[in-house]
């Protein structure tokens, strides 16, 4: 009887062992997740909102539309040491993210003996949302007597950066 005690106690011992540790083993369970996330690549949101010109003799036309990238001037009729003034609206459409406006590709005027060309970036630094302006300017310094010395070329490429505000 007794061997039959302690062999009951033994197995009733040993159950209550294996169900602890079954227990324990069942209830203990680590759940993880993890994984990346990307950003979809685009650009700067940036353009030409706008361009004004002075009033002078001379007739000046755009190909700027609103949002434009580019803009394609003429000026015609103008007299000698006349300045025509043009200044272009632009803005930056993002709305967290501010841009840096600086020159690119420099000025380029291609008759620098009858015509004198110039430009300022008024504010480069365009806060999400705002908005700054170029100023360009062309002035006929010079009595062209030819068709071809009263014509010149002008080329600026301006580069809008975004700025990181993470600081």
């Amino acid at each position: 009887m007794k061997n039959k005690k302690s062999l009951l106690s033994l197995v009733i011992f040993a159950l209550v062992l294996i169900l602890g540790v079954g227990y324990a083993v069942v209830s203990s369970v680590d759940l993880t997740i993890g994984g990346t996330a990307g950003v979809k690549n685009a650009s700067l949101k940036v353009d030409f909102e706008s361009v004004a010109d002075t009033k002078t003799n001379a007739t000046v036309t755009h190909t700027l539309t609103q949002h434009a990238k580019e803009d394609n001037f003429t000026i015609t009729d103008m007299e000698l040491n006349e300045t025509v003034t043009m200044v272009y609206t632009v803005a930056n459409h993002e709305t967290d993210v501010d841009a840096d406006l600086t020159e690119k590709i420099a000025l380029s005027n291609s008759n620098p003996e009858y015509f004198t060309v110039g430009y300022e970036i008024n504010g480069a630094r365009i806060n999400a949302g705002g908005t700054t302006t170029v100023t360009v300017t062309v002035k006929l310094i010079k009595t062209p007597v030819t068709t071809t010395q009263g014509t010149t070329t002008v080329s600026l490429t301006l580069n809008a950066a975004p700025v990181d505000n993470s600081n």
